[in-house]
């Protein structure tokens, strides 16, 4: 009786740990790909923004030679 009781709770243990070892990683999976998005979305503003000045520089220097 005692081993049945052991063998329930060691399932019970190993299934709730295999229940938040998934939950967490699914977790884990969506803040990469937050990072991941970030990181894109930095690298098109500064780059956009450097884009901008250089049009812009463009422009004025077009405009000064008439």
């Amino acid at each position: 009786m005692k081993l049945t009781l052991l063998i329930k709770s060691c399932k019970k243990y190993l299934l709730n740990t295999k229940y938040f070892t998934l939950k967490e990683e699914k977790g884990q999976g969506m803040v990469e790909y937050a990072f991941i998005l970030l990181t894109i979305a930095l690298v098109v503003i500064v780059g956009l923004s450097n884009l901008a000045d250089e049009l812009n520089n463009f422009f004025n220097n077009l405009v000064n030679l008439f």
